[in-house]
Parts: C-alpha cells; sequence; structure tokens
C-alpha cells in the first residue's frame, strides 16, 4: 500500500475531531458509523491471525470473537441506515487521516509479545470509548436535530457494547489471577436495594465533584453535576433506599482542575452504567431484566451529559 492510501482510511480515522466537524448529514454519519464498525472488524482479524501465527492461541481465540461481534454490529448498523436512509450508506465516500495515536495502539498491539485476552479485551473497550466520544462530539458540533438524535442513539451502542466489553474484560482479569467474582443480586428485591445503594454512593459522588467544579468557576458543570445527582438520589428513593448520608472513600483531589473534576464524574457514571449491563446479563427473571435495562438507558443517558460537556470544556482549554 503506498503511504497516500495508509494515510487515507475510513473507520477509526474518523475519529479526529476536524473528521466530525465534517458530518453534516445523516448519510455521512451513518457511513461513518457502518466505516468505524468495518475497520474494526479487519483489525481485530489481523491481530487474530498475527497471534495464532505465534502460537498465542487463547487470546488469537479472544480477538476472533471479537472480530464476529463487530460483523454483527456491522449488520445491524447496515440495517438500521436502511430503515433511516431507505438505502444502505456508503463508507468509501469518506476518508479521513487515522490518528497517529490511534493507528499507534493497534500497531503496539499488534506487535506485542505479552498480549493477553485481558489486555486484547483492553484494546476493545479503548476502541469503543473512542468511537462513543466521536458521536458526543459530532452531536454537540452539529445544529441539525435529526443528526443530534443519531449521533446520540450511535454514542449510547458505543456505550452499551464497552460496558459488555468490560464485563468480559473483568472476567478476564480474574481468570488470570485465579479470583473469584463478587456476587451480583438475581431477585428483583436484591436489585432494588443493590442498585438504590449504587444510585445514592453515585449521586453523593456527584454532588462532591458539583461543589469543587462550581469552586473552580464552572458554574454550568457543577449544575449538570447537581442535576444529575437529584436524579440519581429520586432513583435511589424509588427503590425504597433509605435517604440518608451516604459516605465514599473516594473524595476529588484536593487540587483538582474542572477537567479532571469532570472525567471523574464521567468515570462514576461510566461504573453505574457498567453496573447495571452485568446486571441485566444476570438478572434471573423478566422483572428484573426490565428494571435493570431501564436503569441502564438512564445512567447511559446521564453519562453521555457528561461527556458531552466534558468534551466542550476541552475544546475551550483548547482553543484558549
Amino acid at each position: 500500500m503506498d503511504q497516500a492510501n495508509d494515510n487515507r482510511r475510513t473507520g477509526l480515522s474518523a475519529l479526529g475531531l476536524g473528521s466530525a466537524a465534517e458530518i453534516t448529514s445523516l448519510d455521512a454519519l451513518m457511513a461513518m458509523a457502518l466505516a468505524l464498525e468495518q475497520e474494526a472488524v479487519i483489525r481485530y482479524r489481523q491481530l487474530a491471525a498475527a497471534l495464532a501465527d505465534r502460537g498465542d492461541a487463547d487470546v488469537a481465540a479472544t480477538l476472533s470473537a471479537l472480530g464476529a461481534e463487530e460483523q454483527g454490529h456491522v449488520t445491524g448498523i447496515a440495517l438500521w441506515a436502511r430503515d433511516l436512509l431507505g438505502t444502505a450508506p456508503a463508507p468509501e465516500r469518506f476518508a479521513w487521516p487515522l490518528p497517529a495515536e490511534i493507528a499507534g495502539s493497534w500497531e503496539e498491539l499488534s506487535q506485542s509479545t505479552t498480549l493477553t485476552p485481558y489486555k486484547a479485551l483492553s484494546l476493545a473497550v479503548r476502541a469503543e470509548e473512542q468511537a462513543f466520544t466521536f458521536y458526543v462530539y459530532v452531536g454537540s458540533l452539529n445544529p441539525d436535530p435529526a443528526i443530534k438524535d443519531q449521533a446520540e442513539a450511535l454514542a449510547r451502542e458505543e456505550l452499551r457494547h464497552a460496558a459488555a466489553l468490560r464485563i468480559e474484560r473483568r472476567k478476564a482479569y480474574h481468570r488470570e489471577r485465579g479470583e473469584v467474582r463478587r456476587a451480583l443480586p438475581r431477585s428483583v428485591e436484591d436489585l432494588a436495594d443493590f442498585a438504590g445503594r449504587l444510585e445514592r454512593e453515585a449521586a453523593s459522588r456527584h454532588l462532591a465533584l458539583a461543589e469543587r467544579l462550581e469552586h473552580n468557576g464552572d458554574g454550568a458543570g457543577g449544575a449538570l453535576l447537581r442535576r444529575i445527582a437529584a436524579e440519581e438520589r429520586g432513583a435511589a428513593a424509588a427503590m425504597g433506599f433509605p435517604d440518608g448520608e451516604v459516605t465514599t472513600d473516594r473524595h476529588p483531589p484536593a487540587r483538582a482542575g474542572s477537567l479532571e473534576l469532570l472525567r471523574e464524574g464521567l468515570r462514576t457514571a461510566e461504573l453505574l452504567a457498567e453496573h447495571y449491563a452485568e446486571l441485566a446479563g444476570r438478572v434471573a427473571d423478566g422483572e428484573g431484566l426490565v428494571r435493570a435495562q431501564a436503569l441502564q438507558e438512564a445512567a447511559v443517558h446521564r453519562l453521555i451529559l457528561i461527556a458531552a460537556h466534558l468534551e466542550a470544556t476541552q475544546q475551550d482549554v483548547q482553543s484558549q
């Protein structure tokens, strides 16, 4: 492949912010979504083949499974686009340079002599998180409500993928260390108590971060996290969890700036969504599944709000 073609890729190349600014139609958005998934399939298959040649059968199997999962996403995006647009998207119409940090991470992992299933799954999580950030940025840049809505829907899908992959990554982590995973609730009653505690802890954390943001002069960020904390306390109250104070060992760093505080708020929201994704996959009855999925959807929506504000704040800092 010549240098010009090597620097003009579809898929993960779209993760540059300049690429997000060029998404000005639903056709372009869905074509880019399809390209993201298609390149992920190619990359996972390449890594799987390379590791199989090295004799790393277990890791190769993990990567092959990830490639198969991404191929299912390709089919899903194509069907989604046909329902939305009446025709299949054409990702080959859109090509931007692949950012060096993303290309480097793929190449580093493909050449690694210590790649494990845990590390492979960490790569997969990072790829989904990068795609999530891209869609959030598309939505924040575009004034067209239809594009905003679809970008947010695509961002939610990437978060679901990332949450599922984090669960598998955690399993791999415990397998590699011979550790026993903690028990999760399986009944509706246990789920309500478990989720109520999670919501109250997240609310306490987000409220503390809101106060620090306001102290730093980020009134908009503080107001956002206060609103999210109120929603989380409401969710806990709806599940009958006592409205007393919840303490946590995690406190905002004393000298943390606004970006660090927002990232901590995002991590808190991500952890909540991840817990609910795992619950949805393990709860034993239909009612519990519906409740876990509803809780996950609410947590994902709050996560998107924080991510969008974080992205806007980062852009403001970079433009100064």
